[in-house]
C-alpha cells in the first residue's frame, strides 16, 4: 500500500547546567534560563510555553483520497549537541486535544488510531547532533471529513542516558487543517455579463477553500467584495462541475453550461453574446491538464442575468 508520509523533526534540550522547575525548563522566546545545578532536559521548541499548538496542512488526493502534507515540525532545543545517543519516547495523547477543547470552546476530534501509524515512537537523538525525527504513515486510501476539525496531540514520555522531561515543554497539539487537491491560488480571465455594467475579467487573483472533499468556495466574477461566492463541486470521473451558492451568499445560482441564456424571466434583456474569445470553453468543467475551472454561471437579478465566464487557473 503507497503511503504518505508526515514528517516531524526533533530537537533536544541539552543542558550541561540548568536549574529544573518542577522538572521543567523556562523558555526565554527560544533562549534558556539557566541557572545551575539541574540534570540534561528535553523538550518541545515551543515559542513560549502556553503556545503548544501547531497548524498543520493535510491535502485531499485522488479517488480514493489521498492525504498528503509538508513536512510537519516538531521542535526540541539545544543549547549544544549532545555528547551521546539520547532516546526519546513519543506518545499519542488525546487527554491534550479534551483539555484544549475545554479551556477553549473548541470541538476538535483526535484522528483515529487507525488511520496513521507512528513508524518510531522512540527518537534517537544521536551523539553530536541536536537533531532526530518522527515519521507518521497515513495510507493513501484512508478517507477524513474536511468538515470536521481534526487534531492529533504528541507528549513526550520518557527520556534515558540521565536526562529528563522538561514538563513545560513536553506536549504539541497538531491541529489538522484538511485541504482538497483544488485549494490554493488562482487567476481568473473572463466576462462578467450584466444589463447594464458588462466588463471583462483580466487576471483576477483569488483564492479557492475547501468546502468539501471535492468542493471549493471562489468569489463568483469579480464580486466578492460585495459577498458574492459560490461552491463549485468536482466530480472526479467526469470532471463536471455542480456549480452551488455559498452559504450567506448569494441564493439561488444558475448554470448555463449549454451556452449564454438568451431568454430571461423578466424579458429584459433577451441575452447575451460572446464578448471574449475563450467563452466558448466555459461549459463547467474542471480541466486536470491546466488545473483550471472553466466555468459559466450566475444569477438572476431584477432586469436580467447576471452571467460570469472565466476559466480559473491555479498559480
Amino acid at each position: 500500500m503507497k503511503k504518505i508520509s508526515i514528517i516531524l523533526l526533533a530537537f533536544t534540550v541539552v543542558f550541561n547546567s540548568g536549574c529544573m522547575k518542577d522538572k521543567g525548563f523556562d523558555n526565554q522566546e527560544y533562549g534558556i534560563k539557566d541557572p545551575a545545578g539541574s540534570p540534561d532536559g528535553v523538550g518541545f521548541n515551543l515559542l513560549n510555553l502556553s503556545n503548544y499548538v501547531k497548524n498543520v496542512g493535510l491535502v485531499l488526493q485522488d479517488t480514493p483520497q489521498n492525504i498528503d502534507s509538508n513536512s510537519v515540525i516538531m521542535s526540541f532545543l539545544a543549547e549544544a549537541p549532545t555528547t551521546k545517543d539520547i532516546h526519546v519516547s513519543v506518545a499519542i495523547n488525546d487527554a491534550i486535544i479534551d483539555d484544549y477543547n475545554t479551556a477553549n470552546g473548541t470541538t476538535i476530534v483526535p484522528l483515529d488510531p487507525s488511520l496513521y501509524t507512528i513508524q518510531n515512537a522512540t527518537v534517537t537523538i544521536p551523539a553530536g547532533s541536536k537533531n532526530g525525527y518522527v515519521m507518521i504513515n497515513i495510507p493513501s486510501t484512508v478517507s477524513i471529513d474536511p468538515s470536521i476539525s481534526y487534531g492529533m496531540a504528541l507528549q513526550i514520555t520518557d527520556v534515558d542516558n540521565g536526562c529528563v522531561v522538561a514538563s513545560n515543554m513536553n506536549k504539541v497539539l497538531f491541529l489538522l487543517a484538511i485541504k482538497n487537491i483544488y485549494d490554493g491560488d488562482y487567476v481568473s480571465n473572463g466576462f462578467f455579463y450584466h444589463p447594464t455594467a458588462p466588463r471583462p475579467i483580466v487576471d483576477r487573483v483569488k483564492a479557492a477553500f475547501t468546502n468539501s472533499a471535492t468542493s471549493v468556495a471562489i468569489e463568483l466574477g469579480d464580486l466578492g467584495g460585495s459577498g458574492y461566492y459560490a461552491v463549485l463541486d468536482v466530480d472526479p470521473i467526469s470532471n463536471d462541475i455542480t456549480v452551488s451558492p455559498f452559504p450567506g451568499s448569494i441564493t439561488p445560482v444558475f448554470m448555463f453550461t449549454a451556452g449564454l441564456p438568451d431568454t430571461h424571466p423578466s424579458g429584459n434583456p433577451t441575452g447575451y453574446t460572446p464578448q471574449w474569445a475563450n467563452s466558448s470553453e466555459c461549459n463547467n468543467v474542471y480541466d486536470p491538464a491546466t488545473l483550471s475551472f472553466k466555468v459559466r454561471y450566475g444569477y438572476a437579478g431584477g432586469t436580467g442575468y447576471r452571467v460570469t465566464e472565466e476559466i480559473i487557473t491555479r498559480q
